[in-house]
């Protein structure tokens, strides 16, 4: 029996979490406050740690300061070549590796079971053709300072190999260089070209929504009023204007569920407030439900992953943050994240919008592969329209 999907899709999932802090009890007259004892100051630059290393290596890369960067490779080499080298170490990541942050060991003596040597820790493997490279950190000695985790020299060797490995990206092929070079707000210039050009676009598709449904619901609307003029139907249009926006942005969840029913995969959808309501009756034990949330940390989601892991499903997680609730608590996770949203503001969702849309899409294509999922199944699926024209041709 095929496993049944269930995608989950979070409403209010690209909010922030409220943290909830816990009080603590307060000592009766009875009982003795204990002493504290004073602790050792961490390292100013997060690097007692493999996982707090790796972590504020990634952020100091997001804002450039490669300077700073610097001080998380273990590399004797000038200042000039130290910071080309972390430069080209963001880089590789960000196309390249594919790693949890949450699998490192967040203690200052990092992983003792993972069969490497004592004070070293893996990060995560970057492919080549020519040799794969491990990612490894390594915990170092700098005089009477206490130890502090750095990426190893020996995997900090391979960089100019594996830069010199990347292929350039459509931004570097088609986009001049002073566009991507010089920033205003923190952002380069091109991104704020594509965002004025992107909005009109936008505003454009819901425009054009707006008018074909205008057009549909004139005939309704002066039956009911017994007008025939449009000026209701026209107060309507900036609020069905805003609507349509919307939809275009809740439909990530349905589009998923739909593309893995029409490719093999049985699936249905769940909204993420509702399930907490009596929607998650439709969930059978053995079901997968794909959880999608941008933060990955909000109420709602906790609720309705627990609502649907307490009838017996499993839970696939896809978000932006690796070191969110919903990564640590999925059977499965799915890292959807993205170095900048784009925009004046860099928050509004915008590339996260389109990275989990990739994310779901290339699951839909693994698992139509794992399946065998061929043409002729296809058309018995989808029978009409030019697809499935184009599928029993294929057949």
């Amino acid at each position: 029996m095929l496993t049944r999907f269930a995608t989950l899709v979070l409403v209010f999932g690209l909010a922030l979490a409220d943290r909830a802090e816990a009080q603590a009890p307060k000592p009766t007259s009875e009982q003795k406050t204990p002493v504290a004892t004073p602790q050792e100051p961490g390292d100013p630059l997060g690097r007692d740690t493999p996982r707090s290393a790796v972590m504020t290596f990634l952020r100091v890369i997001q804002e450039e300061d490669y300077e700073r960067a610097t001080e998380y490779l273990d590399s004797r080499l000038k200042p000039p070549e130290r910071q080309e080298l972390a430069r080209k170490l963001g880089v590789i990541f960000d196309r390249k590796l594919s790693a949890r942050l949450t699998a490192l060991s967040d203690k200052p003596d990092g992983h003792l079971d993972d069969g490497l040597r004592p004070n070293r820790d893996l990060l995560g493997i970057i492919p080549s053709d020519s040799g794969n490279v491990d990612v490894l950190l390594d915990r170092v000695q700098r005089g009477k300072d206490r130890p502090i985790w750095l990426f190893s020299a020996e995997s900090l060797r391979e960089v100019p190999r594996l830069y010199g490995e990347l292929e350039e990206t459509w931004v570097e092929r088609y986009v001049p260089e002073p566009l991507r070079t010089r920033r205003w707000l923190s952002l380069p210039l091109y991104q704020w070209i594509e965002g004025l050009l992107g909005l009109p676009l936008i505003l454009g598709l819901a425009s054009i929504l707006t008018r074909l449904l205008t057009a549909s619901l004139r005939p309704l609307l002066r039956r009911l009023t017994q007008e025939q003029d449009d000026r209701r139907l026209t107060s309507l249009t900036w609020p069905l204007r805003l609507e349509v926006l919307s939809l275009l942005i809740y439909g990530i969840s349905r589009y998923a569920a739909s593309l893995l029913a029409s490719t093999g995969t049985p699936a249905t959808f769940l909204h993420g407030t509702e399930a907490s309501h009596g929607s998650a009756g439709q969930v059978a034990p053995g079901d997968v439900v794909i959880a999608v949330s941008n933060s990955g940390d909000t109420d709602e989601l906790r609720r309705a992953v627990e609502t649907v892991r307490a009838l017996g499903a499993r839970i696939v997680g896809v978000s932006g943050n690796a070191d969110s609730w919903l990564a640590q608590t999925s059977e499965v996770f799915l890292h959807a994240g993205v170095a900048r949203e784009g925009g004046g503001l860099g928050l509004a969702p915008r590339a996260s919008f389109a990275a989990e849309v990739l994310v779901l899409a290339s699951l839909s294509a693994a698992l139509e592969r794992a399946r065998g999922f061929t043409a002729a199944d296809y058309a018995a699926r989808h029978p009409a329209g030019a697809l499935g024209r184009r599928a029993r041709d294929e057949r």
